[in-house]
């Protein structure tokens, strides 16, 4: 969770160029469809993973309240950036999402408890992989803008998503029946329409192309698809499935627009990001690149942590973290609009220490609840 609002404070707040000698008006108050829903989408994934934080009798009102001072406080943030809207609207919609994404949770896991502890594990970091996905199909979707041909990313994305949510359904369902089969193609279905939601505006028919081709995807394989063994430990497997898609992604990412490189190569230490930075779109592609290492970081620990060969883990991740954050900058020196540079590779290579660290913190954290429940569940 705390990844997604990291990306949604850059996503609402940057370029960050605060200024106390001019400070915005509210915006008038008036309801345009399209941005309530956007707001409203914003912030489900933030209630969705809001959920398993909270205790007690009064989770909804909790999570209204968190939604709630979150939109407030980007919103107040955004009086004094010139180039940001404050809108009280934006509060309210933001604070109606966070509760529908923390029902949503909570309506998923009771229904799945009733039919089957084993059925969707909200919690194995297969399933993260999914959620952490939504802010880079959202961010993509927005850095498209009207580049049709940049909409690729997102089939991409999606067809990632699900490869791992066809896996689960493969792998951890006791019982392969029709009726399953619709409702995890449905929840693939919500989780890629709320991702690429501002493109399904602008290109409603390519954006449902798209979602017709990853349900062909995940219904061949939910039903042509078979367990290799009764290991539950999966998640290998799948990485080894998803790594190569998601590497494409980055390399599109890294050097688009795809043009022919010049001669020479350039280098600073200083990125000229900053000479773009009150471009909005130039915002976006810069967070979605920086919020896809985050990605990068996960994946890697993740892989990283279980295999059972690699001794020293620490150092093994950040070494790859390094490798690969330094392969992907060295080409865009010989890209005609960049210039590698030394802040681009130190700011890259944090991001992916940063999604690292979600990944132990959220291993230790479903540790700590397994030990938990274990010690409440009473001897027979």
């Amino acid at each position: 969770m705390f990844y997604i609002m990291v990306v949604i404070l850059l996503f609402t707040l940057a370029p960050f160029n605060y200024s106390l000698s001019h400070i915005n008006k509210l915006t008038n108050w008036g309801w345009e469809f399209s941005d309530t829903i956007k707001n409203v989408i914003l912030f489900i994934p933030v209630g969705f993973l809001l959920f398993p934080v909270l205790s007690g009798r009064h989770i909804y009102l909790y999570a209204i309240l968190f939604g709630f001072l979150f939109s407030a406080f980007i919103e107040i943030n955004q009086f004094f950036i010139p180039t940001r809207n404050p809108d009280i609207k934006d509060v309210l919609t933001n604070t109606a999402g966070t509760f529908i994404g923390c029902y949503g949770h909570m309506f998923v896991k009771n229904y799945f408890q009733k039919r089957s502890a084993t059925l969707l594990h909200m919690g194995i970091p297969v399933m993260n992989i999914v959620f952490l996905l939504i802010p880079l199909l959202w961010l993509s979707s927005f850095a498209a803008g009207y580049e049709v041909d940049r909409l690729w990313f997102l089939l991409l994305l999606g067809i990632i998503g699900a490869i791992l949510i066809s896996e689960i359904y493969i792998n951890r369902l006791p019982a392969k029946m029709i009726f399953y089969n619709v409702l995890f193609l449905i929840l693939l279905n919500g989780w890629f329409l709320i991702g690429v939601f501002p493109s399904l505006i602008k290109y409603p028919q390519r954006i449902l192309f798209f979602t017709f081709l990853i349900n062909l995807l995940a219904a061949a394989r939910m039903r042509f698809g078979y367990k290799l063994s009764n290991d539950k430990r999966f998640e290998l497997r799948s990485l080894n499935k998803i790594i190569p898609l998601f590497a494409i992604y980055l390399v599109l990412l890294s050097q688009w627009p795809i043009e022919m490189p010049h001669g020479s190569f350039s280098f600073s230490v200083f990125s000229d990001y900053k000479l773009q930075r009150s471009y909005t779109m130039s915002i976006y592609r810069f967070v979605e690149y920086f919020a896809a290492f985050a990605m990068v970081g996960y994946l890697i620990s993740q892989y990283v942590n279980r295999s059972r060969k690699i001794k020293n883990k620490t150092s093994h991740v950040l070494l790859w973290m390094l490798l690969f954050t330094v392969i992907l900058e060295i080409p865009r020196g010989f890209h005609p609009a960049y210039t590698a540079s030394l802040e681009h590779i130190v700011i890259s290579f944090a991001w992916g220490v940063f999604g690292a660290m979600i990944y132990v913190m959220q291993l230790d954290y479903f540790k700590h609840t397994k030990i938990s429940n274990e010690q409440r569940t009473p001897e027979v």
